[in-house]
């Protein structure tokens, strides 16, 4: 004698699932639900056990199925079938908008230690642009925290003087 099984095998093109059909020997479909009785306490039979596990398998491809708009593909400009997903565009920017806002950085940075002195663009360039602690500033120069303080706001105080030097506006 043998058991027929019903497996979960995939969704089809209108998200429903579809089953194959598997049969088990009646020694092997025993094995299975005996260690499921010894690991849970409950009696299930082998298509319960096998249903529950596809019930998982089930979820799982729907949520991916929804995610990925029913697995709709279109024709891409070269007449390749494209998964709808991978047209959405990334958001990383580009190499070259990479190496314009690098340039922009620099050109940025060498205004900055143009127009200031160069006390100012330092404490402004490693604290209010870098990230750098006060306390951390302090102790690398040698300064009071209450000395690097007034250094932030007097570097910042003419910064906005210049602030058209320094960010390029009115060129």
């Amino acid at each position: 004698m043998s058991v027929k099984l019903f497996v979960y095998d995939r969704l089809d093109a209108a998200g429903k699932p579809r089953y194959q059909r598997i049969i088990l020997d009646d020694e092997d479909a025993e094995n299975w639900v005996n260690v499921e009785l010894e690991r849970t306490g409950e009696y299930r039979t082998a298509q319960q056990i096998q249903d529950d596990i596809d019930r998982e398998l089930i979820n799982s491809d729907r949520r991916e199925y929804s995610h990925r708009a029913g697995y709709q593909t279109f024709k891409d400009e070269d007449g390749v079938e494209v998964d709808i997903v991978e047209t959405i565009p990334s958001e990383d920017p580009s190499p070259l908008d990479r190496a314009i806002e690098e340039e922009e950085n620099r050109s940025f940075i060498m205004r900055l230690k143009e127009t200031l002195n160069p006390r100012y663009a330092d404490v402004l360039l490693k604290i209010v642009i870098g990230g750098q602690s006060i306390e951390g500033y302090a102790r690398e120069n040698g300064l009071s925290i209450k000395s690097v303080y007034n250094l932030v706001n007097r570097a910042k105080v003419a910064a906005r003087k210049n602030s058209s030097k320094i960010f390029g506006k009115g060129e």
